[in-house]
Formats: structure tokens, C-alpha cells, sequence
């Protein structure tokens, strides 16, 4: 079943290498922030949701998070944000959940993409999130995001928190 998903994959990344970022159209600022990441393991959970709270408090922003989460999960797993998991894509080029719907719907002012591990699925939600601005850290597709940064934060460095949050603040002023 891997080697279906990763058939799925190389086809999304043929899909997305042909798109390129599009702003909302959205022209008054709605105070939101869609953040995504891989929640694949604790720590990277941890740093999404602190990152979601320094956010929400310093910046009086609201964020959505939605992780994607890169296993198939036990139907009685929960966490505490928004996910999709692999039996949200199984073997589909495109996933479908009620989760992603909900995010989906919102028009954001930033999409903030923490994935460290360049999931295709999460660029292609990136692409398809309405955000005036997008915003990813060293991402595979750059043309799907207006603002890319290209320095090496590693999600185990002790600064990550603070240098994603540096430069979203520069970014959003």
C-alpha cells in the first residue's frame, strides 16, 4: 500500500510544480492565520500549538492549525487540533475530510507552513488555502508560497519557535 501512496505523491508533485502562488483577492484583513505542519511526532506538535499561542497572545491573532498526520490512525485517536491523516488520502491524489473542508473554507490573512518534511499533501492544501500571504520555511515547491524562507531552522533547534516568530512579525507589519 506505501508504493501506492508514493505512485499518489509523485503525481500531486507533478500537479503542484505547475502552480504558483495567488493571493486571495481578499483586500480588508480578517485577523486569521492558518497554520499547517506535520504532526507526525511530539515535538513538531509542540512547537505548532506554542507557536499557535505566542501568536494568538502577542499578536491578538486567531489561528487555525491543522496537522497532517502521516499513518493511519486508531479511529478512537484524538489530539488537540485539527488533523488528516493517511485514511483521509489513502491511495487518492487529493484528501478529503471534514477537517480540511472546515479549514478550507476560511479566507486567511497568512498561511504559515511549518512542514519540515515536504509532505506533497500539505503543499497542495497550501495551494488550495485562501491567504493573502504564504509563508513556508525551506518548502520543496517555493513558486506556491510569496514569502519563503530559505534559512536552516531545524524544528529540534531551541530557536525554531522564536525565529519562525521574528520573522512572521517583520512579515505581517
Amino acid at each position: 500500500m506505501k508504493w501506492l501512496r508514493s505512485i499518489a505523491d509523485w503525481f500531486l508533485l507533478q500537479y503542484l510544480r505547475n502552480e504558483s502562488f495567488q493571493d486571495s483577492k481578499n483586500s480588508t484583513k480578517s485577523g486569521l492565520v492558518a497554520l499547517i505542519f506535520s504532526g507526525d511526532h511530539l515535538p513538531e506538535q509542540q512547537i505548532a500549538i506554542e507557536l499557535s499561542s505566542k501568536i494568538q497572545k502577542e499578536m491578538n491573532l486567531r489561528v487555525y492549525p491543522l496537522a497532517f498526520i502521516n499513518k493511519k490512525l486508531d479511529p478512537n485517536v484524538t489530539f488537540s487540533f485539527p488533523h488528516i491523516s493517511l485514511q483521509d488520502v489513502g491511495a487518492k491524489l487529493f484528501p478529503t475530510s471534514k477537517n480540511l473542508d472546515l479549514f478550507l473554507q476560511r479566507d486567511y490573512d497568512y498561511l504559515l507552513n511549518l512542514d519540515t518534511q515536504n509532505y506533497p499533501i500539505l503543499h497542495y492544501i497550501s495551494k488550495k488555502t485562501k491567504a493573502r500571504h504564504k509563508l513556508a520555511i525551506n518548502p520543496r515547491l517555493p513558486r506556491l508560497y510569496d514569502v519563503v524562507l530559505r534559512e536552516q531552522i531545524e524544528s529540534g533547534d531551541d530557536t525554531y519557535i522564536e525565529k519562525t516568530l521574528d520573522i512572521f512579525r517583520k512579515t505581517y507589519a
